[in-house]
């Protein structure tokens, strides 16, 4: 039946744009799972069906802008949070009458919404311990999960990179130590 088949394949396409594994997937979208060694080759070429691989990079694209939307509208949240926590507020006698001179914000709150405007300007990173990475560990893993790793690795090295190419000593938050350039003294 041709409509079930075009039905499989997009939800395929959904579950591996959702960040399952191609057998995950595969077996999600009602294919058969009778032979598992089967399954996986067939899940394989079902994802490099050029029909099915430009979907699943328009889900992607998709759920891509809409976490672009999500983002931007937590970061204007924090922001407003900021600004009214930063806020002075004239403090109160027991009559309600101002007392000259005192003032009084939430600096606990606009600290913490400085902290998330930080972390997602990427001033700052959690910390991660990979625990298993040898390749039968990964072997299961998606593949677009193991590239994104990658790339985020690979962002950490150039920004520490570039740290040391500064001309003047720079805070490398990770550690909390400073980088000086190289030939400086250690002592200024």
């Amino acid at each position: 039946m041709p409509g079930d088949k075009a039905h499989k394949r997009e939800l395929f396409a959904q579950a591996i744009a959702k960040g399952k594994s191609d057998l995950e997937a595969f077996s999600e979208a009602g294919f058969s799972m009778k032979n598992r060694n089967s399954a996986r080759g067939n899940a394989s070429r079902l994802r490099n069906l050029p029909s099915v691989r430009a979907r699943i990079e328009e889900l992607m694209a998709k759920a891509a802008v809409r976490a672009v939307l999500k983002a931007e509208e937590v970061l204007r949240d924090i922001a407003e949070i900021k600004r009214r926590c930063m806020q002075e507020t004239p403090v109160l006698d027991a009559e309600g009458n101002a007392i000259p001179g005192l003032w009084q914000f939430d600096a606990k709150n606009a600290l913490k919404a400085c902290e998330l405007q930080g972390k997602y300007l990427g001033l700052w990173k959690e910390r991660l311990d990979v625990v298993d990475a040898t390749p039968r560990a990964l072997a299961n893993e998606n593949p677009t999960r193991i590239i994104a790793a990658y790339h985020e690795v690979m962002k950490a090295i150039e920004e520490r990179e570039a740290c040391r190419l500064i001309q003047k000593p720079q805070p490398c938050l990770e550690s909390q130590a400073v980088l000086l350039p190289p030939g400086s003294d250690t002592e200024s």
